[in-house]
Order: structure tokens, then sequence, then C-alpha cells
């Protein structure tokens, strides 16, 4: 069989098919409107024009926006559409091009984690599928217009993968290597896009790690996530100690906070919603699930894991046959519980009103979440990587046919669905032409180019992070070659 590096062309075109299906609203000749879209596209305008001028490039918004953008961001991926902007490319098509880039990013890094989640290489397709196609994901390119968010999305398969390896029955040395640069590299990735994504995934961290409970502890599990979390810390502090130190400040907080952040929680239909709308609401509690936004993992995931529960629960004997091994029956369960604490959280059942105008640490906390329904991007995350490998164990137990017929019916589900939802917001939403989006440019960004000396400590500090880090893996390499 051909082969492309270490994935075979059958492989691989699936891999094309998947971020292809959900580039179709990219092949129009305009881009949707979004409540981030302003805001994200006078942040590619702003890095555009100041390519060269400064290094490196931080943006602050001149007004107060009362969203994400207005909190200091890497925007990192930003410079994908900036560079196009900057080198002729129409404004539309270079936001436009970053977002079929990002599918095609999508599609391969998750293809790659979740095959090594579960085993195998079509588990790591079905895993690629539902991650690209998550209908939380499709509204938050094409509903939300928020890049930052989006190319977080990209890479939260790979600290779902750092956690499948850290807590892997039988564990090596190169395990806990492999865990550790894992979630290093996915937390990293992930406060490089957003930081509200990059608070999520933080909790997330904190309710997983207490979920596994004795399990935290044993070896060096404990002490791997540590160790990732502070090199993260210390590689990308040349942003996040600015924009931590900016949050002392009254005046940055404030436009960050939401008058209402019980109101702007889910409902727990979202997650059981079979066709999505390509709605845009996200204050619910005015508006109830009319226009709601899709936000759940799609569901298909969700009849995967109510299969998982009414074989545990009811065939006890069924389940002993397909879930022989009982850490991966544990290991998937534990995966749903914390799923499920991070889906509550999402809520509005949940008293975040609590916290509002306590004290101005109540208040940063709930500036840097923005909304809690930003946990479910996580929640999200979690009931995928536990749907993959029950699919995995699922596939591969019952017998070919059972397997194949399990397999078909996953796709189709996921497919029209998605189809379902893709074409709502095709016939359904507005959007913008070149003209209209030149009208969005205004003076609400500009460059930072006056920096403190601690800002320049935070950068030579993140080099210095960065280059030993380089080191260390090259010396690895060469000791394994």
């Amino acid at each position: 069989m051909k082969r492309v590096g270490k994935i075979d062309d059958k492989i691989l075109w699936c891999l094309l098919l998947i971020a292809g299906v959900a580039s179709v609203p990219l092949m129009t000749d305009y881009v949707f409107w979004g409540e981030s879209l302003a805001g994200t596209l006078n942040q590619i305008h702003v890095l555009g024009q100041g390519l060269g001028s400064v290094f490196p490039l931080r943006v602050m918004p001149v007004s107060d926006h009362g969203y994400g953008a207005a909190s200091l961001q890497a925007n990192v991926f930003y410079l994908i559409p900036a560079l196009l902007y900057r080198f002729g490319m129409e404004m539309k098509n270079a936001y436009k091009w970053t977002l079929f880039l990002l599918n095609l990013a999508t599609a391969g890094i998750a293809y790659l984690c979740f095959r090594r989640c579960c085993g195998s290489k079509w588990a790591g397709v079905i895993g690629s599928m539902l991650f690209t196609w998550c209908p939380g994901r499709c509204s938050e390119m094409y509903l939300v217009g928020d890049l930052g968010e989006t190319a977080a999305w990209t890479f939260l398969p790979l600290i779902l993968l750092g956690f499948r390896l850290l807590y892997k029955e039988e564990r090596t040395g190169q395990d806990h290597r492999d865990a550790g640069g894992a979630l290093f590299l996915g937390y990293s990735l992930v406060a490089l896009s957003s930081t509200v994504v990059l608070f999520a995934v933080m909790v997330m961290t904190a309710v997983f790690l207490l979920v596994m409970g004795r399990e935290t502890f044993r070896g060096k599990r404990l002490f791997t996530v540590v160790w990732a979390g502070v090199i993260t810390f210390f590689v990308n502090a040349w942003f996040l100690v600015p924009a931590l130190l900016r949050l002392r400040e009254v005046p940055a907080v404030a436009p960050l906070l939401l008058s209402d952040v019980r109101g702007s929680g889910m409902y727990i239909s979202q997650y059981l919603t079979v066709f999505n709308r390509g709605g845009d609401g996200e204050r619910l509690m005015r508006e109830g699930l009319v226009g709601v936004r899709a936000m759940g993992p799609g569901i298909a995931v969700m009849l995967l894991l109510t299969v998982f529960l009414w074989m545990v629960f009811v065939k006890e004997k069924r389940c002993d046959d397909i879930l022989v091994v009982a850490w991966e029956r544990r290991f998937v369960g534990k995966c749903m519980g914390t799923a499920a604490i991070l889906m509550f959280f999402s809520l509005n059942l949940f008293p975040w009103d609590l916290l509002q105008n306590r004290n101005m640490i109540c208040s940063i906390l709930l500036a840097v979440m923005h909304t809690p329904a930003k946990l479910g991007i996580v929640a999200d995350a979690c009931l995928l990587l536990s749907a993959c490998i029950f699919f995995s164990l699922l596939s591969e137990k019952a017998d070919e046919k059972e397997g194949k017929l399990v397999t078909l019916i996953v796709v189709a589900i996921a497919f029209c669905t998605t189809q379902f939802l893709l074409g709502d917001i095709l016939q359904t939403r507005s959007f913008l032409r070149e003209a209209e989006v030149t009208a969005l440019y205004a003076s609400e960004f500009s460059l930072l180019s006056g920096e403190s000396m601690a800002w320049r400590l935070c950068e030579v500090v993140s080099a210095v992070t960065l280059c030993a880090c380089v080191v260390l893996f090259v010396l690895r390499r060469r000791k394994k070659c």
C-alpha cells in the first residue's frame, strides 16, 4: 500500500474529506457575520499594517468592547491572515483561507492524537471526524467569528492525548515523557490562541485530576502535570505576565465582565440536540432556546456514550464481553464524570452570580472565564475522548459485521447532522462582502510599542526557556538514535 509519511493514502483522503466537509461554508464569496467578527478583522488589519515595525506584536483595544477581545492576547495565529493580507490578499479571503488551514490542521492533529489514544488508525479517523465536525466548534468558527478560540479548538486533542498517556494502565518512562510533552505542547498552543480557552483548560485539568482520585498521586503523574504547567508558563511569560499584570487594574477588568453571568450559561438540552440550527443566541435566560447557538459535541457522540451507559448498567454481560479490560471501562467512566462536572459548571443552573461584585479576585476569575458557556468547550472535549475510546473498544471486540455496522451508523449520523447545521448556516445567516468588511475597519485596536523593563525581562525568560526545551528535545532524540 502506498504511504504518505506515516499515514497511508486512504487515511489521507479521509482526513481531506473531513476537512472539506467542515469547510463547505467557506466556498462562498462572503464571510458570515458573528459577534466577534469585527474585533477579529480589526486585529488582523492592525497586525497586517504593523508587521515589521514592532516585535513582538501586541494588540490592545483603544475602546471598551465588552467581550474577550478586550483582554491582552498573544494573537500568534492572527499572523497567518495578517501576512496574507499584507501580501495583497483581500481581507475576507485571508480570513477564510486561515479557517480552511485550521480545518486541515484540526483534522490532522485530531487523527494523530485519537489514533494514539485508541491504538487504532480507523478509530483515529472517527475521532478526527467527530472532533472536526463538532457542532460547538463549527458554530465557533462560523457564528462567532473569534479566530483565537477557533485556533484553540485545534490543539485540544493534544491535551486529551496527554491525559490518556498519563493514565495508561501499563506505563513506561517514555509514556510519562510523551504525556508531559503533549500536555506542554497543548497548553502552550492553546495559550497562544486564547486565554479564555486556556482558563477553561485549566479548570478541566483540575477537575480531571480530582476525578481520577488516588491514581493522580501514583508514580510521576502529578509531577508531570505540574512540570508541563510550569514550563508552559515560562515559555509564554512574554504575554501571560503582562496580561496578568493588567488584570490588577479595574479599567482593564470591567469591560470583560457581563451584567448577567449566570444567564449566559447553557441549557442541558444543548448537549442533547439532534439537529442544531445556525443560531447565534447566547443570552439564553432572556430568549430561551429560540435561535440558540450549537454548543454541544454532537448527537453521534452522545448516542455512543448512551450505549456505553446502557451496557454498563443494563447489559452487564454484554459489557464484560466488549469492555474486557476493567481499566478501560473505568477510564471512560472517569472521563464522562469529568465531562459531567464541567457540563454542570457551564449551565445556567450553576450559581455563578454568587461571585459577582464580591471582590477583585472573583471579578478577575469571571473576566478571564468570560461566560460559563466557554466551559462547554472542554466538556465537549472530554465527551469526545470518552466516545472515541468506547468506539475503539466496541469495534475491536465486536465481530466484523457488527463493527462495520457501528462505524456506518456513527458516520451517517455525524455526516447528516453536520450537513443540516452547515446548510442552515448557509441559508439563514447574515453575511458580509468585501466592501462591508472594509467598512468594519476602525481605530479600535492599536499596537503596543512602548514596553516596560519587566515586559522585556519576560521576553528574555520565554526565549531562554524555549531554547532550553529545544536543546533537551534534540538531545533526547539523539539518545534514542
